[in-house]
């Protein structure tokens, strides 16, 4: 697991002065980004061998996150496949559970000389950073490798 340590910013508040509900998905994205950048593997670096775009995501609220409330996301990865993986981001406050996101990536290459978009396998240096943060807690699991013959 990774943990994030952050705090809520204005740009991030509805009227009301609590996060609006996009807002926990930049501070996961950011979370995400940290976690590759403290790794020696920032998220640019990977953009000219795959694309790992979202392709599902989904958001539990249970307690609003005041504007200039600390607190930390933990980071953990929930499942790698051989093309795509799932992390976990539990947003907390004194180990108390404000709201949980899911995101679901997979890895592609652009054609740039017909625009297509074509799933491929995660790269191993990828896939070893992510089993770093796999979670057994969460449902983890990694995909066995299929005999190729």
């Amino acid at each position: 697991m990774f943990r994030y340590s952050t705090e809520l910013n204005l740009r991030d508040t509805d009227a009301a002065g609590v996060a609006f509900f996009a807002a926990y998905y930049a501070i996961a994205h950011n979370t995400y980004e940290a976690f590759l950048k403290g790794e020696g593997a920032p998220l640019h670096s990977w953009l000219d061998q795959v694309h790992l775009p979202i392709i599902r995501s989904e958001a539990d609220y249970t307690a609003p996150i005041k504007l200039g409330t600390s607190f930390e996301v933990h980071l953990s990865c929930a499942h790698i496949g051989e093309r795509s993986f799932v992390l976990h981001y539990e947003f907390l406050k004194d180990l108390k559970s404000l709201a949980q996101v899911k995101t679901v990536h997979v890895a592609v290459n652009h054609n740039k000389d017909d625009g297509s978009v074509q799933a491929v396998p995660l790269p191993e240096r990828f896939k070893s950073l992510l089993l770093t943060m796999l979670s057994p807690s969460k449902g983890s699991s990694v995909e066995p490798k299929q005999n190729q013959e």
